[in-house]
């Protein structure tokens, strides 16, 4: 019996995770936006960055909140609400209001999932294999939301399922999916013994080093996308990212600040040597070779090594810039063998308290100033269709500079030096005792 229940807690764990990433990164219906102003588009476009920062946030407060209280039972019920908000809110905007703010909803539906995120998280923190099932989860939704096609994409490509496209992601079956497991997996934990005596103390640590890194992450991305500071300002980005990062890590209690590094190593070598859309019939095999990098690096943990595979990723990227090889068939090899890196990367370093947990989760999701150096450098000349209401197209070439594989071989160095002092520290304490 003890079986089924973990197998319907990882399985719930995967969804559930996979809504809540899916919400945070792709928060807004493109449906809700077909009767918008052109002034509410580009606000909404404008506020995106902040929106999914706030949704972390809430994420790192909840699980933090969560943990202090050391109840499964409350996690669940945290998450079933915030998935049949979400849920509600999808079915309500297909038909939505023409005065209805799409800034204001797309906070909303970050916030939500953010909620989801914190509290699943939380609910699983103590379980190994859920565990596995919620950080999968996050990766398939961020990798799922880079192979997202945009409304223009998904008319053109008769080979997109019809659950991808982008106009209603993630979808309502999803979500009532997710919704429903929640629902099994809340009433399955139902006569859970709270792990810890509650307190009124709530440990600040988690909480400060997520407002440290996600405000960074921000301005390091303004920084990068506005571009008025040429080299100086890249360099004054990546160093501030690099020291914020091994700073807020060094916060943590134990060893938990190891999987933030890694999380940002992770966002840095994917953001710079994934391609810039991901082919729809390579997110499973992503997936699949996600879990069978973080079982692995579950059962022989070796942060080490996976930082060297971060830097000699990065070191491929700037190779592909040199030789400005963008082709097809090598970019699908480099993203599944990123895959594999990313899940051992991940399971070397799962951390005890589930506010970590969180915390990388929410650095892997949020804003990355490599992601916005690549996207800045990366685009051409742009054209304005002569067709009525075709927009404008622009030219993207994702290997046209090396500054991004560089940037992202600086915050991995950086992140390994910080790890080995993390490292020592906890060893010292250790041996002090």
């Amino acid at each position: 019996m003890r079986r089924i229940h973990t197998g319907v807690d990882t399985v719930t764990a995967f969804l559930a995770t996979l809504v809540a990433g899916l919400s945070l990164a792709v928060p807004i219906d493109f449906r809700w936006t077909s009767d918008s102003s052109p002034l509410q588009l580009n606000l909404l476009a404008h506020n995106q960055p902040t929106a999914v920062a706030a949704g972390a946030i809430v994420a790192v407060v909840i699980a933090t909140v969560l943990t202090a209280a050391g109840s499964e039972l409350v996690s669940w019920c945290t998450a079933f609400g915030a998935a049949a908000v979400i849920a509600a809110g999808h079915l309500l905007g297909r038909s939505p209001h023409p005065a209805t703010t799409l800034t204001t909803m797309n906070f909303l539906g970050t916030v939500v999932g953010g909620i989801l995120l914190g509290g699943v998280g939380a609910a699983v923190a103590r379980f190994a294999a859920p565990t596995a099932g919620w950080i999968l989860g996050m990766v398939a939704s961020v990798s799922v939301a880079v192979a997202l096609p945009t409304p223009q994409q998904a008319e053109s490509d008769p080979l997109r399922p019809g659950w991808a496209v982008a106009s209603d992601s993630p979808p309502v079956w999803l979500i009532v999916v997710a919704l429903v497991l929640v629902a099994i997996s809340t009433y399955l934990n139902r006569r859970s013994v709270s792990t810890v005596r509650m307190t009124v103390e709530l440990p600040l640590a988690p909480i400060v080093a997520g407002l440290l890194l996600l405000a960074t992450g921000l301005l390091t991305t303004n920084w990068v996308t506005n571009g008025e500071g040429g080299t100086a300002m890249i360099v004054a980005a990546v160093a501030l990212s690099t020291l914020v990062t091994g700073g807020a890590a060094l916060l943590l209690p134990g060893r938990d600040g190891e999987f933030v590094l890694m999380a940002v190593a992770v966002t840095a070598a994917g953001n710079a040597t994934i391609a810039a859309t991901l082919p729809v019939w390579s997110v499973p095999l992503f997936v699949l070779l996600t879990g069978a990098g973080l079982a692995a690096g579950m059962r022989w943990p070796r942060p080490d090594v996976a930082f060297g595979a971060f830097a000699v990723l990065a070191l491929c990227s700037i190779v592909l810039g040199y030789l400005r090889n963008g082709s097809r068939p090598v970019d699908n090899v480099t993203n599944l063998i990123l895959a594999v890196v990313i899940g051992f990367g991940l399971g070397s370093t799962v951390p005890r308290r589930a506010s970590a947990r969180v915390l990388g989760a929410a650095l892997v999701i949020g804003p990355s100033a490599v992601l916005a150096l690549r996207t800045t450098l990366s685009f051409g000349a742009c054209t304005e269709v002569a067709q009525p209401g075709a927009g404008v197209v622009c030219e993207y070439d994702g290997h046209a500079s090396v500054v991004p594989g560089w940037a992202a071989l600086t915050m991995v160095a950086g992140c390994a030096l910080f790890a080995h002092v993390l490292r020592r520290r906890v060893d010292k304490a250790t041996v002090d005792r």
